[in-house]
């Protein structure tokens, strides 16, 4: 849909009669260079009354004339008839075309008359010269001298184009294009630059024989009457190329398979991987592709004609072979004729004419340039972002564009249809509107590539920068008769058309004149300014604002998009050297910012009054585009709601939460809230709020730092009186209110608060707002690096709710990822040094519950399941290091508190020794009985359950054995010395503590998963050394020893896990003969001192034990080596089998020994297991045999 506003005027307009031209351009700046049949061509100062200013002549009739800005040369296509009066044509270009203008202004001047156009080339003669073979003279070479460079073709041309940032040239003969390269070489002699053009060595032929041929950079496009192709020349130095002719279409499958048959998915992923280096595949459903595309709805010619391709071929056989030319196809289109219903007949469409349009911007906005990608391609190839393309038939216009970067051609690449009011004969775009010449005048239109440029150099997130929408409705916003126009040409500041009619004013002129020559009206219309542009849209748009928003938007959209283009696209303008190059032109843009900004401000004022959030929200980034201070703002609304009656405030409660929530700690925040700011600006907002926002004013004051600081007084006012207890978001209130009586310092009513929202609630506002938690300073020397610290509410929490902490913090290092668990430390180790009393031993546990979570998550992963191949991350060695001290502490600090119950309870253990020490046989063997160690038959230590796992990090890790020892068990060697020995000493026995029990647990297990960094375990062995009476000191110490040291600590400690714990440690055979051997020198020892016959009896039942453990789960080779070696029994017998000194036995000690190192009925048991896991073998293995010859 186009909508029609006549909102386009030209500045000016001037009427001349001119010599009917056989060619005509336009060249920098606002000159027009007509061609006359006189063999000359007349030069016009559009910018002055289309005055003639000079004329240079040409060596035959021109038929074709195009200017090119680099190199500022005329190429032209001549003809002339030979004696066999058949047409020649001739491709010649002329330098230094308009330095001769002073020497015939000087003529003129001096005799007082014009030249006519038969004297144009008698003020100074022609050079010539071809190109690329002949080299200028010297005098050729000096300044000012008229050069005609003869281009040799081979063919006939019959079309000529450029490339006007590359210079670069196109020749056209029938269907082979030629292109020929701009050089700038030097004179040998003279040293000066001249301009000179090579053949490059290829040629491409097109599928038909255009009328219409476009050239930039590398892209070309042709067109005739029913076809239209636009393409892109890419080389590359590879030797494959997809097809024998050096073509390539990206709109086909790279793979050999039936266009009408079945496709093999699973072979179109092997080819995939197989061509890893190449594109990805591809699959186009071109039906699908149809019906979504806006082109083809009603279009009149086909998607994609396969059949449309160019064929680069080399026209040198000694060209690198290495070097591929490839095609990659933009656009095939193909004219189909249109059946008209109920009739017997087809009305055929056809292509009029075509527009190719580079659009270069600062190379700093574009996307990286791929270097290899050279060929045809200017000094500016850095800056082209995109190509747009249009095309038009009699009726409709077909906008397309291509990224250059990444043309998409997969993509429906058509942008824009434009339906005409009348049939078209000539397109021009200029850099704001598309201008259709058509059979009853000029139609004006709106663009769209500049809507698609803008998305495709910068991310249109709608939060810091909108556009407006592609979809917008095009607009004809220029409809002005003209009759008998035959041309149509666009300067950089006018339009000329080119009339001949019978209506024409100078028709009567021409008819009545004697001459044979005919006359042409020119219109020389002068194109506005953008910012006349925007004035001019602007005044029909203010009649519309209050009464069509729509208009009043669409209308402001346009206009902004005008200048904003006129603010991105480069300007060219020319070297004024020897050889003119083109740059970028320098232009004076702080009206048209200043414009630019204007109109954002406005299309802010707009979509901040509407009621759809989808369109109050881009108030938002057209505010920032337009650097629309937030005190500027409210003025601005105020005014419009003045003139519009309007009091809506959706709009402006949203840019202010939103601008709120960006206003960070500092200069700005002063800007706005501080007592230099505008006046009253922060009591407007948050009266704004509390009357009309106050439901998303929780959320806002959790989110906002600055708007707590400034305003906390006010805010607690609000959310007491004025939002009520029914609130929907009653955590958030409450939280809300918790944080503003912290940041007035008073924790009473903070902690007030708190208790009211529920653990779950609390949990995910605190994880929604997290920067609640912490706080971080900046110092004035480095701005850019911050201390960060707990918040005064963490502070809060750590006293009222710390077993939540530990979650919310986990939850941002491994989840949310927003802090390190290096940073989390350095944060409690910056605040424990500062806390006293129970908070600090709060922060403690929540720094070990912290750490105790993290490492079990990190343990957790299927890639740190193996413990001996950790590589720690970054503060995680540290964090361990903590979480055992911490242990360590907390183990010491239980001690200390319950020091006093624990001399109570050493009172209890001495009335049990008592009991013990009483000579009554019967008591003792009750005692015995009871102890288990004079059961014969059964061992003491009986294996136990797989213990479940705990509930604390690495639980499965812990030895069994730890279980046996104290304070988990009583120790029992030291019950039987006290019962053997009057005053023996009584060992400190711990008081049953379950909290102090886990925290052991904790540390042992944490040390039997050798996670443990060595200088940790040091560490450890030396904060064990000094408070030796720790509780599980002992135990602690057995895990970090070696396995032999460990035998050597029990066997004096605690005797009685030594099994077990040979279980656990022990993977060696000459680990168990260490410990068998250690227990019988224990064994040896007692038995010399008779007091002690219980506690020799106890360690002969361990040492039995082991003996039996290991006969039933060694082999008899095993067994052999576990066992100590037997001392002689010779007289005097001596053995160093059990120690390292040499020792005489008594005979009570011999037949000590003759008992202990009786290996004989251990041997039988082995043998009888042996024995026994055979036949188990056999019959499972029998079984399995059976069992497969049955059938059952």
């Amino acid at each position: 849909m186009v909508r029609v506003i006549s909102v386009h005027h030209f500045t000016g307009q001037n009427v001349q009669t001119v010599e009917q031209p056989t060619a005509c351009t336009v060249a920098p700046p606002n000159r027009l260079l007509s061609a006359l049949t006189s063999n000359c061509v007349e030069v016009r100062n559009l910018s002055n009354e289309s005055d003639v200013m000079f004329s240079f002549p040409t060596v035959d009739e021109v038929v074709q004339i195009v200017h090119c800005l680099n190199g500022d040369y005329v190429a032209t296509l001549e003809t002339k008839f030979n004696r066999q009066n058949k047409e020649t044509n001739f491709v010649r270009v002329y330098i230094n075309w308009d330095s001769i203008a002073t020497l015939q202004q000087s003529k003129m001047t001096s005799s007082g008359v014009s030249l006519g156009s038969s004297e144009c080339g008698m003020v100074q003669p022609m050079r010539a010269r071809i190109a690329g073979r002949v080299t200028p003279t010297t005098n050729q070479s000096e300044l000012g001298s008229l050069e005609m460079i003869e281009i040799p073709i081979k063919k006939n041309p019959n079309m000529i184009g450029c490339c006007q940032i590359s210079g670069n040239l196109l020749i056209l003969a029938n269907k082979i294009v030629n292109v020929y390269a701009f050089q700038v070489r030097t004179h040998d002699i003279s040293k000066l630059k001249f301009i000179d053009f090579k053949e490059l060595p290829l040629s491409i032929e097109l599928a038909f024989a255009p009328i219409q041929v476009e050239f930039c950079e590398n892209y070309i496009a042709c067109i005739n009457k029913d076809s239209m192709h636009l393409f892109k020349i890419l080389q590359s130095n590879s030797k494959e190329s997809t097809n024998d002719s050096g073509t390539s279409n990206d709109n086909e499958f790279n793979f050999i398979y039936p266009g009408n048959g079945p496709i093999d998915y699973r072979k179109l992923l092997r080819d995939e991987a197989l061509n890893a280096a190449k594109e990805k595949i591809t699959i186009n459903l071109p039906t699908i592709v149809k019906e979504n595309s806006i082109v083809h709805k009603n279009s009149p010619f086909t998607f994609t004609d396969r059949d449309m391709t160019a064929a680069v071929k080399s026209n040198s056989p000694v060209e690198n072979k290495a070097l591929v030319y490839t095609v990659q196809n933009l656009i095939q289109l193909k004219l189909v004729p249109i059946t008209i219903e109920n009739a017997q007949r087809q009305v055929t469409e056809e292509f009029k004419s075509m527009v190719l349009k580079p659009l270069y911007i600062d190379q700093s906005l574009n996307k990286p340039f791929d270097e290899s990608d050279r060929f045809l391609r200017s000094d500016y190839r850095r800056c082209l972002n995109s190509v747009a393309c249009l095309i038009a038939t009699q009726q409709e216009g077909y906008l397309y564009y291509f990224d250059d970067r990444d043309p998409g051609v997969d993509r429906d690449n058509c942008i824009a249809i434009y339906p005409f009011t009348a049939p078209v004969f000539k397109l021009v775009v200029e850099d704001y509107f598309l201008h259709a010449l058509t059979e009853t005048g000029l139609e004006s239109y709106t663009l769209r590539f500049g809507h698609q440029l803008c998305r495709n150099f910068e991310v249109v997130d709608n939060v810091n920068v909108a556009c407006p929408p592609l979809s917008d409705s095009i607009c004809l916003v220029g409809l002005r008769p003209f009759l008998g126009v035959e041309q149509i040409l666009l300067s950089e500041n006018h339009l000329v058309l080119l009339a001949n009619s019978e209506t024409s004013p100078t028709h009567s002129v021409s008819s009545n004149s004697s001459s044979n020559a005919s006359f042409f009206t020119l219109y020389n219309l002068e194109l506005p300014s953008p910012k006349t542009v925007f004035n001019d849209i602007s005044i029909v748009a203010n009649v519309h604002r209050f009464t069509s928003a729509l208009t009043y938007c669409h209308l402001l959209s346009e206009a902004h998009v005008v200048l904003r283009m006129a603010l991105l696209l480069k300007k060219w303008s020319m070297t004024d050297d020897n050889v003119k190059f083109v740059i970028q032109a320098k232009s004076n843009n702080e009206d048209v910012i200043e414009t630019y900004r204007t109109s954002c401000a406005l299309l802010g004022d707009h979509y901040i009054m509407c009621n759809n959030e989808e369109e109050y929200s881009l108030a938002i980034p057209y505010y920032k585009m337009a650097r629309v201070l937030p005190f500027e703002v409210l003025t601005r609304v105020k005014k419009v709601q003045e003139q519009s009656n309007n009091q809506s405030t959706k709009g402006l409660i949203h840019y202010l939460k939103k601008t709120l929530l960006e206003i960070k700690s500092g200069t700005d925040a002063d800007k706005f809230f501080g007592s230099n700011s505008k006046q009253n600006f922060s009591d407007s907002i948050l009266d704004l709020l509390g009357n009309h926002g106050y439901e998303d004013l929780p959320n806002l004051i959790l989110k906002s730092r600055i708007i707590r600081e400034y305003s906390t007084d006010k805010l607690i006012f609000i959310l007491t009186e004025k939002v009520s207890d029914n609130f929907s978001q009653l955590a958030e209130k409450y939280l809300a209110l918790a944080v503003l009586y912290v940041q007035k310092c008073d924790p009473a009513n903070a902690q007030f608060y708190l208790e009211k929202i529920t653990k779950d609630n609390l949990c995910d506002l605190l994880l929604e707002n997290d920067d609640l938690l912490f706080e971080t300073t900046y110092s004035v020397q480095n701005k850019n690096k911050g201390v960060t610290t707990f918040s005064e509410l963490t502070v809060l929490l750590i006293s009222v709710c710390p077993n939540l902490l530990p979650f919310l913090f986990i939850n941002l290092i491994v989840e949310k990822k927003t802090m390190t668990l290096n940073k989390i430390i350095k944060v409690f180790l910056e605040y424990l040094p500062s806390s006293i009393g129970n908070d600090s031993s709060s922060a403690s546990l929540v720094l070990q519950k912290t750490l105790e979570m993290y490492f079990e998550q990190y343990f957790s992963k299927p890639e740190n399941i193996d413990l001996t191949k950790i590589i720690y991350e970054r503060g995680a060695s540290e964090a361990m290091k903590l979480l055992v001290r911490s242990y360590l502490s907390q183990l010491q600090i239980l001690q200390l508190k319950h020091k006093g119950q624990q001399d109570c309870k050493s009172t209890d253990s001495n009335k049990k020794t008592d009991l013990l020490n009483e000579d009554d046989d019967t008591d003792k063997d009750r005692h015995q009985e009871k102890l288990g160690y004079n059961q014969i038959n059964t061992t003491y230590f009986e294996e136990q359950a797989k213990k479940p796992a705990g509930s604390y990090l690495f639980s499965n890790f812990r030895y069994d054995y730890l279980d046996k020892m104290p304070p988990f068990q009583i120790e029992i060697t030291s019950k039987l010395y006290q019962a053997c020995i009057e005053n023996y000493p009584a060992k400190e026995v711990h008081l049953p503590d379950d909290e102090a029990d886990l925290v052991l647990k904790k540390l042992q297990a944490l040390l039997c998963s050798q996670v443990i960094p060595k200088q940790v375990i040091a560490e450890v062995n030396g904060f064990l050394s000094v408070n030796e009476s720790l509780r599980g000191n002992e135990s602690l110490q057995s895990i970090a020893m070696g396995t032999n040291d460990a035998v050597l600590l029990l066997i004096d400690a605690c005797p009685q896990c030594l099994l077990q714990f040979g279980k656990d440690r022990f993977s060696r055979t000459d680990e168990w003969k260490f410990l068998i051997a250690t227990v019988q020198r224990r064994i040896l020892r007692l038995s010399q001192n008779e007091q002690l016959n219980r506690v020799c009896f106890f360690h002969k039942k361990i040492l039995k034990d082991i003996l039996t453990y290991v006969a039933s789960s060694m082999t008899l080779d095993q067994l052999v080596q576990v066992f100590p070696q037997r001392f002689s029994q010779e007289s005097g017998g001596s053995d160093t089998a059990l120690g390292d000194t040499v020792v005489d036995y008594t005979e009570n000690d011999l037949d000590i020994l003759k008992e202990i190192q009786n290996y004989e009925p251990y041997v039988v048991i082995c043998k009888e297991t042996m024995h026994a896991n055979q036949i188990n073998k056999l019959i499972t293995t029998t079984g399995q045999q059976l069992l497969c010859t049955l059938n059952l």
